[in-house]
């Protein structure tokens, strides 16, 4: 496939930097093997050639009793892991909330394959708004913690004071005050609220913008993402200024976004720092039964990003989001009370800056249960502002579809109090 060559030149780009990279961010770790690796040929690993993906219909994907195939260029067959209930409940959460333009992607963290590969696209438009960029947003924030938990020590209660949270954040509001920084909200809860003044005020104390970018390179941005489909490379250059730093810390610019990118940014904190490949392609067959193409049956573990320490802290601040943050409305219903049941999940939400524009894309990246997590998951949206089909509402009915055959059963065990 034509992003093959450019990954191995970001690899190569990359390894050799590793070294600056530890010395500017402790506890990061770049291209760092994990204990399991792939199989070899005899054993059921990669056989044939990258090439025969580049076929690969994923729009014409047929959901049959015995599995999800597509369309892979001259009567070949592409055997995908996707699960055909999930894919089905996936498109008819999108059809439901009458969302125009957008997508979900949910992976199995323990294989790395792709479970569902919903994408609805604008009118005959080619582009796929889950390999495709968009602007970061708050998602960001995300990366900000990560470089703030490695070069400060911080945890997801550690408190960052600041001034009246209603005012607008200016950079002179930057500067401590003793007097006036009344508010100090945990690191958590500034995550799970969206809240722009604790970030900013940490990261111009504590980071740079170049510690801040390496941060993001760390978990993909700015290489291409090895898929089975072609993969828009997200994007992040921070510029060498105060205004540049505070502006990418808070998710206000100078970093995009893909599906993939969020997808793989999830899984690697809930997999405690481990980037996991995902697979969407098990096998491609010709008219005849030949394989020419099949993926590892193990998992890819492709590096460790950061140690298991940092990605719990970033769990409890991930499960703030949908506790007492901006995804709580979306995870619990009118009464209060969980829509997955005993299933929490952690995640982060995202959300264009407020412009003229009519429309406007959400983001929601995370994963569940949080205790003990199967699943990532990514959304995005792009539709009307305030429209009630936004990305956080569409991961709550996904992964609330995922854990329905377990949530009904876990009700049928209750006893009966009547």
């Amino acid at each position: 496939m034509k992003y093959w060559p450019a990954v191995v030149s970001a690899t190569v780009a990359l390894a050799v930097a590793i070294p600056v990279l530890h010395e500017l961010v402790p506890n990061l770790r770049l291209f760092e093997r994990a204990e399991a690796s792939v199989d070899n040929d005899d054993a059921g690993g990669q056989v044939g050639t990258l090439d025969a993906l580049a076929m690969v219909e994923i729009d014409r994907m047929f959901l049959g009793e015995g599995g999800t195939t597509a369309p892979a260029g001259a009567g070949r067959i592409a055997h995908l892991t996707v699960d055909p209930r999930l894919q089905k409940a996936s498109e008819s959460a999108m059809k439901s909330r009458r969302i125009p333009i957008g997508g979900a992607v949910v992976m199995e963290l323990r294989t790395g394959a792709v479970l569902a590969y919903a994408a609805k696209r604008s009118g005959n438009a080619k582009e796929d708004p889950l390999t495709s960029t968009a602007p970061a947003t708050d998602i960001f924030k995300v990366v900000t913690a990560t470089a703030l938990l490695n070069m400060t020590g911080a945890r997801a209660d550690t408190r960052v004071c600041h001034r009246d949270p209603g005012k607008a954040l200016e950079l002179d509001d930057l500067i401590e005050d003793g007097e006036q920084d009344i508010w100090c909200p945990p690191l958590g809860e500034a995550l799970a609220r969206n809240l722009d003044a604790p970030f900013a005020r940490a990261s111009y104390r504590k980071l740079s913008a170049k510690v801040l970018e390496q941060t993001a390179q760390a978990y993909g941005f700015g290489s291409p993402i090895p898929f089975d489909l072609e993969v828009e490379p997200s994007t992040v250059g921070i510029p060498d200024t105060e205004i540049g730093l505070v502006e990418a810390s808070i998710g206000a610019g100078h970093a995009s976004l893909t599906a993939i990118q969020g997808l793989v940014l999830a899984s690697t904190i809930a997999s405690k720092g481990v980037l996991v490949q995902p697979t969407l392609v098990r096998s491609i067959e010709e008219a005849g039964g030949k394989v020419v193409y099949r993926a590892p049956t193990g998992p890819r573990f492709l590096r460790r990003t950061i140690h298991p320490e940092a990605a719990d802290e970033l769990s409890k601040m991930m499960l703030d989001t949908t506790e007492i943050g901006d995804g709580f409305r979306a995870f619990h219903d009118d009464t209060g009370h969980p829509v997955l049941g005993e299933f929490k999940a952690a995640g982060k939400t995202g959300a264009d800056r407020e412009t003229k524009a009519s429309s406007q894309t959400t983001w929601f990246i995370g994963f569940a249960p949080f205790a003990a997590p199967e699943v990532a998951i990514v959304t995005v949206v792009r539709n009307r502002r305030d429209a009630s089909g936004n990305a956080t509402v569409l991961a709550a009915d996904v992964l609330r579809s995922y854990f329905e055959p377990r949530m009904k059963k876990s009700e049928e065990a209750k006893p009966d109090e009547s």
